[in-house]
């Protein structure tokens, strides 16, 4: 194989880069936009809305907004039929989506109650729904797929006790490492001439939760980051061939 896709999860605090750092891919790249923020992102190239795509052909970026669990699904399952021109695939965020999926699947058919317990049988919905759908994007990276995509999901940050973990509840945040090919924590850091960098830390250590298990990208980078990341580039180092 000579392109390889990457299935990434980036988790960073707000304002490290996260969001810019999604829209590196290989265009052109379709983002679901849960935070309502993929049209202001510096990033991007060109952006326009899902419902105005049919408008133009020169689009760097598709935004399609995410209001419901069903609307992922259904974004989810177009990319599994394979008729489609996208490259890159961003979920942004995935702790916002899970937010979303608590109000659905608190009480199924019901309104959501702020002041109602949140049960066991609820927060097991939450985690199937949510282990279904990454597990479904795990499917579209694998180069069986149809059409295999690159797919980065995009957290923020629980800096609680000094330790850098994704800021999602339950046993998602320990299940989701397992299927991805980088679990990375983001930040931004000045270098020794002052200038404001972004690092990609890919290696776990006392304080920062993170993974990888793509050993062209641990040979690349020793240091167990990367600093300036982009998606293209991960990719490159994916499909480096040693002669």
């Amino acid at each position: 194989m000579s392109d390889l896709k990457v299935y990434l999860h980036i988790h960073g605090v707000f304002g490290s880069g996260k969001t810019t750092f999604g829209l590196t891919g290989p265009k052109p790249t379709l983002i679901a936009d849960v935070e309502g923020a993929a049209m202001k992102a510096k990033a991007g190239g060109n952006k326009i809305l899902w419902k105005d795509w049919d408008k133009t052909t020169d689009v760097d970026t598709v935004v399609y907004p995410i209001k419901t669990e069903q609307d992922l699904q259904d974004v989810i399952n177009y990319l599994i039929i394979g008729d489609h021109p996208f490259n890159t695939f961003v979920l942004d965020s995935l702790t916002l989506y899970q937010t979303k999926l608590k109000r659905e699947l608190q009480q199924p058919n019901q309104a959501f109650n702020p002041d109602a317990e949140f049960t066991f049988h609820a927060w097991n919905r939450v985690l199937n729904h949510m282990l279904m759908q990454c597990e479904d994007l795990l499917s579209l990276v694998t180069p069986d797929a149809h059409k295999p995509i690159n797919v980065c999901l995009i957290s923020a940050t629980d800096r609680e006790a000094h330790y850098m973990r994704p800021l999602l509840e339950g046993q998602i945040r320990k299940r989701l490492p397992g299927l991805v090919d980088i679990h990375g924590y983001m930040k931004m850091q000045r270098d020794k001439e002052g200038e404001l960098r972004t690092l990609l830390h890919f290696e776990p250590t006392d304080l920062i939760d993170a993974k990888c298990r793509l050993w062209q990208v641990a040979e690349k980078h020793p240091k167990g980051y990367i600093v300036d990341p982009t998606i293209r580039n991960i990719i490159q180092d994916l499909n480096t061939r040693e002669e």
